[in-house]
């Protein structure tokens, strides 16, 4: 007990020290504290960027059931009934992956029972006019069943209806809460509001919460503003060599990955044989949501992430840099006096040195009397 309070005592006195030193050369302290604060600043705004991205789940209902699904395409294809467009969600699988045909999401949906739902989703890029400046909106084009398979519900109002997801349907739009409060000014009755989107009139129906991150929104700049149905038509829904949709899903309970795409495999290979000159060779694949998402980011995060403890370690030698040059010129101007000497010949003196207070050591021993006699 009395050696750990000595200690404590010792870490209070070396504490104390290292302030009066440090109050005494408030030069020195400001540039040690500023190579400090920007080293360590770039590294904790990397490690939020890796965090959000690479480690921490992703901001739905029971994130580690959804998954993503796109096609693979084996067998070279007539350019004459196979077309690929469109973003795919994210990067995973090989480099036969393809956007998924809203004709074949059709099938996948019948065919197999592992997913609570599929929903369709593609990024959109669309004009917003007669409601102040005009400005180019980044949105997704989704189905009716997308907001339920990510397990949100809007702050204010509600989402599509199957219904709604029809072409011939009254035209309506789910906004951001950040487009809400930019353009919307926050208004109450934003649900009697009506946006200028491509030169149609769309009705609001919802706004989504705050901080809600749209399944294209990953690894882009500019967040998602809008969500108008997908609204496909029957020319697309009727072509199964249309590729241009991304397809999200959630796995009902108990059901793992591993069944989910042994159906998948079943319907793809089904539709190979009824549909020979469009599916020849196509073939669906899913992962976790999660993994496909960061996958064309995976490699860049982790290089900036090695590149922010490079920016440690460079801050680290700056600062001990700092000490060295501070110890030589203090080392020169501590001279020989007898008390400067005796102190450093105190045993508490390296521990003291250590804690910053002291910054030179005078290379001196005392000699040893020699007797005569």
């Amino acid at each position: 007990m009395l050696n750990l309070h000595t200690a404590w005592e010792r870490l209070a006195q070396d504490v104390r020290q290292a302030l009066r030193a440090l109050r005494k050369t408030p030069g020195f302290t400001l540039v040690v504290m500023a190579t400090l604060a920007v080293g360590l600043g770039m590294n904790t705004a990397v490690f939020s960027i890796v965090n959000a991205v690479m480690l921490r789940s992703l901001p739905y209902r029971q994130p580690d059931r959804l998954v993503s699904l796109w096609e693979e395409v084996t067998k070279r294809q007539d350019m004459g009934t196979f077309n690929s467009s469109g973003q795919n969600l994210g990067g995973a699988g090989s480099r036969q992956r393809t956007t998924v045909a809203p004709a074949n999401l059709v099938d996948y949906r019948k065919g197999t029972n592992a997913f609570e739902t599929l929903a369709g989703v593609e990024a959109r890029q669309m004009n917003l006019t007669g409601n102040g400046s005009p400005e180019r909106l980044p949105g997704e084009g989704v189905t009716a069943q997308y907001f339920s398979v990510l397990g949100v519900t809007p702050e204010i109002g509600r989402t599509f209806t199957a219904e709604e997801d029809r072409p011939e349907a009254n035209a309506v739009a789910v906004v951001s809460h950040d487009f809400w409060q930019r353009r919307l000014g926050g208004d109450t009755a934003v649900l009697n509001r009506t946006l200028m989107l491509d030169d149609r009139v769309y009705q609001v129906i919802g706004v989504m919460p705050r901080g809600f991150q749209a399944a294209t929104q990953f690894g882009q700049i500019a967040p998602v503003e809008f969500f108008v149905p997908a609204a496909y038509s029957k020319q697309l829904l009727g072509s199964h060599g249309d590729h241009e949709i991304g397809v999200v899903g959630r796995l009902k309970n108990g059901v793992s990955l591993r069944t989910a795409q042994e159906q998948l495999d079943a319907v793809s290979a089904a539709l190979e044989k009824q549909y020979r000159e469009t599916n020849l060779g196509v073939h669906a694949r899913i992962s976790p949501l999660r993994d496909d998402l960061v996958q064309n980011v995976k490699d860049s995060l982790r290089a900036l992430w090695g590149a922010s403890g490079l920016i440690v370690l460079i801050t680290c030698v700056n600062v001990a840099n700092l000490l060295l040059v501070r110890a030589v010129g203090r080392r020169e101007s501590c001279g020989s006096s007898w008390r400067k000497v005796w102190y450093w010949r105190r045993p508490d003196a390296p521990r003291e040195f250590c804690s910053g207070e002291f910054s030179c050591v005078p290379w001196w021993r005392p000699r040893r009397r020699v007797s005569r006699d």
